[in-house]
């Protein structure tokens, strides 16, 4: 997996760059930045699977650099690293493609969790179609999940508003992505409840309901299969 580290502080960065070369001899840092301007840059010319970056930064901030990175129509997944707990910041960041929002000091624990998610979704696919370029029809579809509210959409329900077949679109999905279209949209759902649970006092039967989920027992049962806890215990996991 291609990575690129943007982070403004040279000990964070030096240090999750080494993290990552520990971890996994797979996870590949292709790059690093001290700054968002720098970072696009990077990642433009590095098109890497994903970004790790902080928010407050010199020359251009973080959720501005994702921004740009998604105005492209890259589909790169990103991993902010944050000293602020502001949901202002997580909803922007949702829009802009964030599979995670984590609260600085982050536990190594967190970030493997946090990366063997993207690893799922990414496949570790080593095909250059995938890392070069996404047909316009699959760039599409991660535009409506990315959008605000779009995790919400069903294959169905994007198949018919993109005028194709679902059995086409999601076998076009898993060809170009990696991946299952059911996978990645469960693994976002389950990102954007970490979000809200951890920057919200909205309750679980909310939460479930922002995420796509009608049944709040089905989602928490799904919530601990995919995260080890309910989303009741995540919540109070790393409080005081």
């Amino acid at each position: 997996m291609k990575i690129v580290v943007v982070e403004d502080e040279i000990r964070s960065r030096e240090g999750i760059v080494h993290l990552l070369k520990r971890l996994n001899p797979s996870y590949y840092v292709v790059g690093e930045a001290g700054n968002g301007r720098s970072g696009l840059e990077l990642i433009k010319k590095q098109q890497p699977d994903l970004v790790i970056t902080d928010i407050k930064m010199p020359l251009m901030d973080g959720l501005s650099m994702l921004r740009a990175v998604r105005e492209c129509g890259m589909c790169t997944k990103a991993i902010i690293l944050s000293a602020f707990a502001d949901f202002a910041y997580a909803k922007q960041a949702i829009s802009f493609g964030v599979f995670e929002y984590l609260l600085k000091p982050v536990s190594v624990g967190e970030l493997i969790e946090s990366l063997q998610k993207i690893e799922a979704i990414t496949g570790n696919t080593k095909t250059a179609a995938r890392d070069s370029s996404i047909s316009p029809l699959i760039r599409r579809v991660c535009d409506f999940l990315e959008a605000p509210g779009g995790i919400l959409f069903s294959l169905a329900e994007i198949s018919q508003r993109l005028k194709v077949t679902p059995e086409y679109l999601g076998a076009q999905f898993y060809r170009e992505m990696g991946c299952h279209f059911n996978l990645y949209s469960k693994n976002k759902r389950i990102a954007y409840a970490k979000l809200l649970l951890k920057n919200t006092d909205e309750k679980v039967n909310g939460i479930s309901v922002l995420c796509g989920y009608q049944d709040a027992k089905y989602f928490s049962q799904l919530f601990k299969k995919e995260v080890g806890v309910l989303p009741v215990e995540y919540r109070r996991r790393d409080d005081p």
